[in-house]
């Protein structure tokens, strides 16, 4: 087979299988599972990606609620500070505070260039205020797709390898 051969039938390979990246790296966490009969509420933060942020708020409430029994997006977008005393007044539960940090969305079948979204994440204990969670999700498309991604499709699988541990 000619080296061009290879080269083709290795991108065609890589665009059926979407070989998209992930990584969830954990700066500081308590280690103990979170009870899923606790609500959990889901934070709208302030940012430089408004739109990107609502669009993850919507990600973590659908993949949250996989995992726990109440799940409730706070409307409003806020400071992490903010998001506290909000939750603190609705009761005990959790509060996730996810931040868009990066968000490249290109245009990956004509240029090779990878779509790219990066999370900082804070999980916090209301009832106690301890944060129990800090990480930073990273995702990246496939370099070679026949079609165009974006950063919503890398997004649910993300967000789903991060809160998975959260409950074992």
């Amino acid at each position: 087979m000619s080296p061009l051969r290879v080269i083709l039938s290795a991108m065609l390979i890589a665009s059926l299988t979407g070989c998209a990246s992930y990584q969830v790296t954990t700066k500081n966490s308590r280690g103990v599972p979170l009870d899923s009969n606790r609500p959990v509420y889901i934070a709208l933060t302030q940012g430089e990606y408004p739109q990107e942020n609502q669009e993850t708020q919507n990600t973590f409430v659908q993949e949250w609620r996989s995992y726990s029994k109440q799940v409730i997006p706070l409307k409003t977008p806020s400071s992490l500070r903010e998001a506290i005393k909000k939750t603190q007044l609705l009761g005990a539960g959790y509060l996730v505070y996810p931040l868009v940090e990066q968000w490249e969305d290109h245009n990956t079948p004509w240029s090779t260039i990878r779509d790219k979204v990066q999370i900082s994440v804070v999980l916090i204990d209301i009832k106690s205020g301890r944060i129990l969670d800090k990480s930073v999700l990273n995702g990246k498309s496939t370099t070679w797709t026949m079609k165009n991604t974006t950063p919503s499709i890398i997004l649910p699988n993300l967000v789903n390898r991060y809160i998975e541990p959260l409950y074992k």
